[in-house]
């Protein structure tokens, strides 16, 4: 499949994407320095302290790798569907059901919505070929 033309579009939403990967990384980050050396405590350390700790460094990891898949498909490589329905799957509803504990991790909920609507502006168009 060749390659899709470079035009103004294709690297805003290379850039967007790059943007939500690295805000992705900055707010996890600022996640741990805060806990862990501005204000630590008891509960940080605590099951539930570690528990969130990684919850946010799996939703990061899991943007970074999304992101890099959108990036892929706007310069025209297209990879497993599976992979970026897990992707989609595990950053909309895995915030929503951790948002008692983590009510801040829902931005990557957004995160998400973001990147699958760049992902479907590069999506080819289902069709069906009827053999006669």
């Amino acid at each position: 499949m060749a390659p899709i033309q470079q035009t103004k579009a294709t690297r805003a939403i290379r850039m967007i994407a790059a943007t939500i990967a690295i805000l992705a990384v900055v707010f996890v980050s600022w996640f741990l320095y805060a806990i862990y050396v501005l204000e630590p405590n008891e509960a940080n350390v605590s099951p539930i302290g570690l528990l969130n700790s990684s919850l946010m460094a799996a939703l990061a990891a899991v943007t970074v790798a999304y992101a890099r898949s959108v990036w892929r498909r706007s310069l025209g490589i297209h990879d497993n569907p599976v992979k970026l329905r897990f992707f989609m799957g595990f950053m909309v509803i895995y915030p929503i059901l951790i948002a008692i504990l983590l009510p801040y991790a829902l931005i990557f909920a957004i995160f998400a919505l973001l990147l699958q609507y760049m992902n479907s502006l590069f999506s080819r168009p289902f069709t069906r070929s009827i053999s006669e």
